[in-house]
């Protein structure tokens, strides 16, 4: 007789005896609670009793309600910025709680993540259809190569579908994995100023090759590479990046994953610092009073021993150790602009309370609570709710 999964024969252990093959064993009956004086009943005789079903509700998945962040000092940290940067940022714009126009989307990232914590949840990817549907002009390009050729614009749909799967994907591991980055960070916002005390401690050490200005620069130029997932470590916490160049970046070579563990993992979250700030050379001549700022930042949080910022280099007649660029800029910046420089003292403090305020007080449960919204919005689809309902529920 043929084995395999399919077949219904019995074959019976080697410890199973002929006798207990051609009788079958004899057990008690199921019993379930009765009232009093029935001690027992036979399993046949049970009421029917539906299985419970847990609904769950819209509120349960409104990021406002149960993602424990400083929401009040979003539009505080807005304002604070708003007074260095030349074109305002508008409020809201830091974290933008707007529902996004490819509402079907959401709940198919959301899928990408639960199953991530549970696979027993499936993942959705969007049809050719659906993604034609979020992006319309991609239907457009479809219905004139259609024109010309059905089995052209049938592999057209095809290659779409795979972007389409490709982005819901890459959007739910991403939010997958800032969330459990930030949930190894027992306590972010006392983390977070752990670390900005070390870097200013760092920056603000001379090191007989860089200058002020060059310490700001190497360490701009390092943030950059951990924000694009650019760099490396060895178990020594060495820092270099992906072509093993040893040389790289020689004058922030503290700047480790092993020291900064939280920005680390909020760098490529935040996408900060942005190009414009690594690249624009304006940055150096300021250095002094960024140190100045968060020096003042740290003295208001309670921190002892802050040491005196850093002076800036400026123009000297008599030394000639001064006649570059960089230091010429600077006594002009002094002259001409004072009051720029008194701003960036007078709101730097200002903006990293407010950065650490947005922070969660605890990572395990905003990590569980990225997890919890994200599982129960597939059961909400499952419980028929659809795409717009659960979108206005979870940003409005």
């Amino acid at each position: 007789m043929p084995e395999g999964e399919g077949s219904k024969e019995f074959f019976p252990s080697p410890n199973t005896t002929e006798s207990s093959v051609s009788e079958p064993v004899k057990s008690k009956p199921s019993t379930y609670a009765v009232p009093a004086g029935n001690i027992e009943a036979p399993l046949n005789e049970m009421p029917f009793r539906p299985p419970e079903v847990q609904e769950i509700s819209l509120e349960s998945i409104n990021i406002r309600q149960n993602l424990q962040i400083g929401w009040g000092a979003i539009g505080e940290l807005t304002s604070a910025i708003n007074g260095l940067k030349k074109e305002p940022l508008v409020k809201g714009e830091l974290i933008n709680l707007k529902p996004p126009p490819e509402i079907a989307a959401v709940s198919m990232v959301a899928s990408v993540i639960a199953h991530q914590i549970d696979p027993e949840i499936l993942v959705t990817l969007p049809t050719a259809t659906e993604v034609k549907a979020m992006r319309p002009w991609l239907a457009d390009i479809s219905r004139v190569i259609g024109k010309f050729s059905s089995s052209l614009a049938g592999k057209f749909d095809r290659i779409i579908e795979k972007k389409g799967a490709h982005f819901i994907e890459s959007a739910g591991l991403t939010i997958y994995n800032a969330a459990r980055g930030i949930g190894q960070v027992e306590r972010p916002r006392v983390q977070f100023l752990k670390e900005i005390t070390r870097i200013y401690d760092e920056v603000s050490t001379e090191d007989g090759q860089w200058k002020l200005e060059g310490r700001i620069g190497n360490l701009l130029t390092a943030m950059r590479e951990v924000r694009d997932g650019r760099v490396a470590y060895t178990t020594k916490g060495r820092f270099f990046n992906w072509e093993n160049n040893p040389d790289y970046n020689k004058g922030c070579r503290w700047f480790n994953k092993q020291n900064f563990p939280f920005i680390f993992r909020l760098l490529p979250i935040s996408r900060f610092p942005p190009d414009s700030v690594v690249d624009n050379s304006d940055m150096r001549l300021v250095a002094a009073e960024i140190m100045e700022g968060v020096a003042a930042y740290l003295r208001s949080e309670g921190v002892g021993r802050v040491k005196p910022a850093p002076r800036p280099e400026r123009f000297n007649l008599f030394d000639l150790d001064t006649w570059h660029d960089r230091a010429i800029k600077r006594s002009l910046v002094e002259i001409f602009a004072p009051e720029q420089l008194e701003r960036i003292k007078r709101e730097l403090p200002n903006i990293l309370h407010q950065a650490r305020k947005v922070l969660p007080e605890n990572g395990p449960d905003f990590t569980q609570s990225i997890y919890g919204i994200a599982k129960n919005i597939c059961e909400l689809k499952k419980q028929g709710y659809n795409d717009k309902q659960i979108v206005e529920s979870l940003f409005l």
